[in-house]
């Protein structure tokens, strides 16, 4: 296995290309609203990405795999707000992907 050189330059160039931020609903099982905004950030990788092991560098959310795809999925918010936004604050995304985050 060949070693990745991770940097948060290239992490954000991944992001930018492979990668999603969108809002899921979730439905509490008890509480005043029925129905809650998530935050869930995706990215995605080609299965054959597999072996460059951005899921342990990265040290957060889970990982999924199908026939085709390895998706790092982050629904944590403690993650995203002390891990990922801070690491996106520092190297900024571009035009729409900025937007999303």
């Amino acid at each position: 296995m060949k070693n990745y050189n991770f940097t948060a330059d290239w992490l954000a160039g991944f992001i930018q290309t492979d990668g999603s931020f969108v809002i899921g609903w979730s439905k509490p099982k008890s509480g005043l609203f029925p129905i809650r905004p998530r935050p869930i950030f995706n990215l995605t990788q080609s299965i054959n990405q597999l072996d460059i092991k951005l899921h342990a560098y990265l040290g957060i959310g889970v990982l999924t795999l199908n026939r085709d795809n390895v998706v790092i999925i982050v629904r944590n918010l403690n993650q995203i707000i002390h891990i990922l936004i801070p690491l996106l604050t520092n190297t900024p995304l571009r035009s729409g992907k900025l937007k999303n985050f």
